[in-house]
């Protein structure tokens, strides 16, 4: 029960060879992103979050962050992150506007702690994000290799690096944000998950400090756990409880504003509202929360990656049900037959994340979801796998090709 629908692939030496091909891929994208960094304005909120774990001085904090700025990008790219619009040049005058953005990213525990132990070990604070964002990216293209290295034809791991950038991961990988860390942890609750490992349910604990977002993730994982796998319920509802107590727990600590600031900041005021201890006070109505999620309906229209996840996850589903010979119009066996693969069961979570997650943010920035279009895109080479096999298969029982 709940094993894998396709026989576990076998060592070979073409599977060697594109194991190193997979590693090369990954150093490669590594330097890659590190030498095309994208200066984004949010390592200014990450860099001011990681000084103020020592230093909670606004003045102070505000000094160092755009004077490691000044030494750190040309002068083209500090313009255009001191003077780009009026936001910007707010936080480059006002150091109490510019403390007040730290709790939109200090929430982000564990990519704030390691910016500020490379700023400990003496490298810029601005050096010490890119370096992160970028690591993050390629050992995250690593563990997603090995989660699905095992139930995939070697033949199509050549695939890889190319859905890593249909992806964008590298887009991630080149700025500096939390998303390719998040991208990575995906990597490794895919494991995980379909490898039956004990460490699912850390991994999903831990979540939350790696981007708070994902407790959504973690919710629909531990749905399917209690409704599909009855012997880990016990182990589901201890998760989810620690889960909700250290999601708390971290946004009193970082002082976050809450949901619908966030909503105001980026919807309401296009990201141009520049006292959030002033404006969370305002409060968010319905009408405003639906008239957004309404009219960003059409930003989906040319969001590439979004389609490309889409048909991944029809070709999946559909290739897989024909593959089980379980017919369209018996949605109780469909859903059986689903939810008994690891696998299917991930595309089908990644599927109610993204929305889930719209309903609540209403944009679909491909960054936000990295993890789940690598785990649709891996899905479907998974599903494809499956089906040569049976295909190799019968020809083996029907003569035309000796078994060897």
């Amino acid at each position: 029960m709940h094993e894998s629908s396709c026989v576990e692939i076998s060592n070979k030496p073409l599977s060697r060879l594109l194991s190193g091909f997979i590693l090369f891929s990954s150093a490669f994208f590594f330097l890659y992103c590190l030498y095309s960094q994208e200066q984004n304005w949010d390592m200014l909120g990450y860099s001011a979050s990681a000084v103020s774990i020592e230093d909670k001085d606004p003045a102070y904090i505000h000094d160092y962050v755009y004077r490691e700025l000044r030494n750190y990008v040309s002068d083209e790219d500090f313009e255009k992150l001191t003077n780009g619009d009026s936001y910007r040049e707010t936080m480059h005058k006002d150091p109490d506007a510019f403390i007040q953005q730290v709790p939109y990213y200090k929430i982000r525990i564990i990519f704030v702690s390691l910016i500020f132990i490379l700023m400990s070990l003496g490298v810029n604070v601005f050096a010490a994000g890119h370096i992160i964002s970028a690591a993050a990216a390629a050992l995250g293209f690593i563990i997603f290799f090995y989660a699905y290295k095992k139930i995939t034809e070697p033949a199509f791991w050549v695939l890889m690096p190319f859905y890593f950038i249909l992806c964008g991961v590298h887009d991630a990988g080149q700025g500096v944000s939390a998303d390719t860390l998040a991208f990575l942890w995906f990597g490794l609750i895919c494991y995980s998950f379909i490898n039956k490992h004990w460490a699912i349910f850390p991994l999903l604990v831990v979540s939350t400090l790696i981007r708070t977002d994902m407790v959504v993730f973690v919710a629909l994982v531990l749905c399917y756990y209690f409704i599909f796998r009855p012997d880990l319920r016990s182990r589901s509802l201890i998760t989810a409880v620690i889960t909700a107590i250290l999601y708390i727990f971290v946004n009193k600590v970082v002082g976050n504003y809450g949901w619908n600031t966030v909503f105001y900041f980026v919807f309401i005021s296009d990201m141009q509202a520049t006292h959030p201890d002033e404006f969370s006070k305002l409060g968010l109505s319905m009408q405003q929360y639906l008239a957004t999620a309404m009219n960003n309906l059409r930003l989906i229209l040319p969001e590439n990656k979004f389609w490309l996840f889409v048909v991944n996850v029809l070709l999946q589903l559909i290739l897989f049900l024909n593959l089980k010979s379980v017919s369209l119009n018996n949605k109780k066996e469909k859903i059986i037959t689903l939810a008994m693969d690891p696998v299917i069961s991930l595309t089908i979570i990644c599927c109610g994340y993204i929305v889930l997650h719209y309903l609540l943010f209403p944009a679909l920035w491909p960054r936000f979801f990295i993890g789940q279009y690598m785990i649709a895109s891996l899905g479907l080479l998974y599903t494809l796998t499956c089906l040569l096999n049976k295909t190799v298969l019968s020809k083996d029982s029907s003569g035309d090709f000796p078994k060897p």
